[in-house]
């Protein structure tokens, strides 16, 4: 398959995956792997596509966003417990601070990305952890205030994201749904914290690699604005599951591209 091509179909995977909760990086590395992507371990590559789920989502909460940054009051309503903008702010800073604790094994999760029997073992730990969150939707509880301590623990539950199989998106809102709170506070929490993992993501693999003159420029553009329509359906249609169809879908999904790559590869 033409290497634009193929880029642009992972980078269309990556996007939609990032914000639907089964792992982009293990879907990625798996048709990646079954295709013989050449940049399939190109560190520019991942910098790229994680832009464009940077600019999907700034995008998305970009009014929350603008009451962050600025401070401004976020106001209250019946379904969400976000608090002002300058303690959200805060409350960002301490989930993300986990992350860098892991960064002294980031090469070494990086080098199973080939190891797709590990992958699919992890998308099945992935469908369980959906499925708990499809039964804690239904007994949460509206108007809790989320503090540092929860901050600090959905944090942590971030960090095993790092292994390609497991979504960040299933990992930091079942930790927020299992500490009690709404699956609307989970969301969007989820989404906002996601801005400082996808800019460092993108950062550190640029600093890495330094190889943009390896990949020609229209390749990068083509894939970062795929990366980031594809992370706008994936953030829409993460939404609309919560709301209507719970996660019980996505834990299938999960358990099926597992089963197939058992299988198939």
């Amino acid at each position: 398959m033409d290497t634009l091509i193929t880029a642009i179909f992972l980078s269309i995977l990556q996007g939609f995956f990032e914000f639907i909760p089964i792992s982009s990086s293990g879907q990625v590395a798996i048709i990646g792997n079954l295709l013989s992507f050449e940049y399939l371990n190109n560190l520019t590559f991942y910098a790229v596509i994680h832009f464009g789920s940077l600019a999907a989502v700034v995008w998305w909460t970009r009014k929350t966003l603008y009451k962050v940054v600025f401070f401004k009051n976020i106001p209250k309503n019946q379904t969400t417990s976000l608090p002002l903008g300058i303690k959200l702010f805060i409350l960002i800073a301490i989930a993300t601070i986990p992350l860098f604790f892991l960064l002294p094994i980031r090469g070494a999760i990086e080098s199973i990305l080939s190891n797709t029997d590990l992958i699919a073992s992890m998308l099945i730990l992935n469908g369980f952890i959906l499925f708990l969150i499809h039964c804690k939707c239904k007994d949460t509880k509206k108007n809790k205030q989320f503090g540092k301590t929860n901050a600090l623990i959905t944090g942590i539950s971030q960090c095993f994201a790092i292994i390609p199989g497991i979504s960040r998106m299933s990992t930091t809102t079942i930790s927020t749904l299992l500490m009690g709170f709404d699956k609307q506070t989970a969301i969007q929490f989820s989404l906002l914290l996601s801005i400082p993992t996808l800019f460092g993501a993108g950062v550190l693999s640029i600093i890495d690699s330094f190889l943009f003159y390896e990949i020609e420029i229209s390749l990068l553009i083509s894939i970062f604005f795929t990366s980031f329509f594809s992370s706008l359906v994936s953030i829409w249609l993460l939404e609309k599951s919560l709301n209507k169809i719970g996660m019980n879908i996505f834990a299938i999904m999960s358990f099926a591209i597992a089963i197939s790559v058992f299988i198939f590869i």
